[in-house]
């Protein structure tokens, strides 16, 4: 498993350009089975069943991870940048990136995110925006324009390396470390006799779930499993019953969520219920905890046509 994780962390895949960790997917995965890239660059595995009506299990992770997306290149040559997905501004300033170019003599293009050292600074310079980053690649203007392009995709520098304790430490972690461990159980669960179990690594999750929705659409799945990543523990983290951000604690009375929900969609599948009857139950289960669940369902026609105009709510 660990060499599969260093494989899929050393291969580039912001969100929306997927490709090299998408081939570094397909590779891992053609051992399995019946390998397919959708259209949105998700990678789908279908493992081969034992028989005929057997449930299918989809097990799932996110492909992409966060980085960053070329909007500009100024006449001094520095690139301005724009966050895919949820960047953390403070760990942005002088931080080590590598630009994916490809435009003329394409290739990867090592640079630095510009910051204001703190001599000259006035005490009170806050990080960057993320919505308007300064990269210096050292380059001309010039040379800039003629090798990049607008919506080149960089990256975070940050290889896989081990630490203390069999833990290790990397830029992309999230969430190639739940690949990594979706296609392990794959590979366990390879000959399974009760069950047809497909895999999916999906692409965008950082900036929508674009992938999942469809990929999910695709295999129909009885029944899914997704993995990702969750905080880790630091030095300082204090034990609480419940989160500490206090909006969520105010939402929380006598152990239940007050005042929160949300809406799920599915379509009909004909002559059977078992979609709507999955759909009672899960509301009637987050109900008992406080949560507001209303569902819907659509035609499945209509589910497509939604899908195939990118519309994914």
């Amino acid at each position: 498993m660990l060499n599969d994780l260093e494989q899929l962390c050393a291969a580039p895949g912001v969100s929306g350009d997927e490709g090299e960790a998408a081939n570094t997917a397909e590779r891992l995965l053609a051992p399995l089975g019946t390998v397919t890239r959708t259209s949105l660059g998700s990678v789908l595995c279908r493992m081969p069943a034992p028989r005929e009506g057997l449930p299918k299990v989809m097990l799932a992770a996110h492909l992409d991870s966060i980085g960053m997306m070329v909007f500009q290149i100024t006449d001094r040559g520095f690139v301005r940048a724009a966050a895919c997905g949820g960047l953390d501004r403070r760990a942005l300033s002088g931080a080590r990136v590598t630009l994916h170019a490809t435009g003329e003599d394409p290739g990867p293009l090592p640079g630095v995110v510009l910051a204001t050292p703190p001599h000259l600074s006035d005490g009170k310079s806050l990080p960057p925006k993320t919505d308007s980053l300064s990269i210096d690649l050292g380059l001309s203007a010039a040379e800039a324009r003629r090798r990049i392009r607008h919506g080149d995709r960089i990256t975070l520098d940050g290889p896989l390396v081990g630490l203390l304790g069999d833990r290790v430490a990397s830029a992309c972690l999230d969430d190639r470390a739940g690949c990594a461990a979706v296609i392990a159980a794959a590979r366990m669960l390879a000959g399974c006799n009760t069950a047809q179990i497909c895999v999916a690594l999906v692409s965008q999750e950082e900036v929508g779930s674009a992938g999942a929705s469809t990929a999910a659409f695709l295999l129909q799945p009885d029944y899914a499993f997704a993995v990702d990543v969750s905080f880790g523990i630091t030095p300082d983290d204090v034990k609480a019953e419940y989160p500490s951000n206090s909006d969520t604690a105010d939402r929380i009375k006598d152990g239940l969520w007050e005042d929160l929900g949300f809406e799920i969609t599915t379509y009909d599948e004909p002559g059977s219920s078992i979609r709507s009857e999955a759909l009672e139950a899960i509301a009637q289960q987050l109900g008992r905890i406080g949560f507001k669940v209303t569902y819907r369902t659509v035609s499945k026609s209509r589910m497509s046509t939604n899908l195939g105009r990118g519309e994914f709510e």
